[in-house]
């Protein structure tokens, strides 16, 4: 990942704040957001989680690393702490919309419903438009409303303002996949997967996926390549074990899964 504030997450909003910490040194806010960066796209957000804190606890103005912060939270769904950090953000950037956005999601999630739409309405109502805002919000509609419609609406502007950006594809996907529509969910996976086929997680919430869509044969071919990458890890064997076709009704079942 390279240094430029184009190239980090999180930066929309906030290209003329750089981190202060050491750039070079190894140690610094600088080196330990671009550490957070990569994991979280690799969908490893407990590590993304540990580095963006480290980075903030560096430089308690570093705006990407609160935001990193409370969107690893919110995807390793610890909706209450998403919701703290962001307030916490917010402390030194009230006007953040990426903050106000994932304060509003979290909120949703947790059942408060008018504080939710309030720190969302908020959001959208500052200058600038951010792909973020909008898959947030969409999360948020169909966590308050369970409607689809109104959540098209803005997962479309989301991909519209991230200009091809693989991983608001992602942040779409596994938010319907999260609200249990698997197959809009299988649509958005397809940029993301194109652009990291071997990624561990991203394959598992594939697979997941695709069992989900009831596409049980494709889950398990899915979840084999998968294996030969990771294939120590207990997540993944379990779940293979438990998609795996059983004997001959297993095969015949495979033949005809693929017609």
């Amino acid at each position: 990942m390279g240094a430029a504030n184009s190239q980090r997450l999180w930066c929309e909003e906030c290209t003329n704040v750089p981190p202060t910490g050491a750039a070079g040194s190894g140690f610094g806010a600088w080196v330990l957001l671009e550490r957070a960066d990569e994991a979280y796209r690799r969908l490893e957000y407990a590590e993304a989680l540990r580095q963006y804190s480290r980075a903030v606890q560096d430089d308690q103005c570093l705006l990407p690393g609160w935001v990193g912060q409370a969107m690893a939270n919110f995807r390793l769904s610890d909706h209450a702490r998403a919701s703290t950090v962001a307030a916490q953000g917010l402390g030194h950037y009230p006007k953040s919309k990426a903050l106000l956005s994932v304060r509003g999601a979290a909120r949703a999630r947790l059942g408060e419903r008018d504080e939710a739409l309030h720190s969302s309405d908020l959001a959208l109502s500052f200058e600038g438009d951010l792909w973020l805002e909008w898959v947030l919000r969409g999360d948020l509609l169909l966590t308050l409303c369970g409607s689809t419609t109104p959540a098209r609406h803005c997962f479309a502007r989301a991909l519209e303002l991230a200009s091809g950006e693989w991983l608001a594809h992602l942040e779409s996907a596994l938010t319907w996949q999260e609200h249990g529509f698997a197959h809009e969910a299988l649509t958005a996976f397809e940029l993301p997967f194109a652009h990291q086929p071997e990624t561990p997680e991203l394959l598992f919430r594939y697979a997941v996926c695709l069992e989900q869509a009831d596409q049980p044969a494709e889950a398990y071919e899915t979840v084999t390549k998968l294996l030969a990458l990771a294939p120590r890890e207990a997540r993944y064997r379990q779940f293979a074990e438990r998609l795996k076709p059983k004997g001959l009704l297993g095969h015949i079942g495979r033949l005809f899964g693929r017609n």
